[in-house]
């Protein structure tokens, strides 16, 4: 039977979440980790076009803006 890991974890910054999920993932191909699902705090996000401009948004002062591909992992 196979076995799944559980990780709840607590809000952390959005580029640190996605570099666990690359380092799980090459874990996960060399065989050295179990499936692993990551349960992590739901934050706001604004999904924009290709072509958005970050000058066509309006956010609170201090906001970060992440760039990211639709490609999957």
């Amino acid at each position: 039977m196979n076995s799944v890991w559980l990780v709840n974890l607590d809000q952390i910054p959005y580029a640190d979440a996605l570099a666990l999920q690359h380092r799980i993932k090459n874990a996960r191909k060399r065989g050295a980790l179990n499936d692993t699902l990551l349960f992590l705090p739901w934050v706001a996000t604004r999904a924009t076009r290709t072509f958005s401009r970050r000058a066509n948004f309006c956010a609170m002062p201090g906001s970060k803006f992440f760039a990211s591909s639709a490609a999957a992992m």
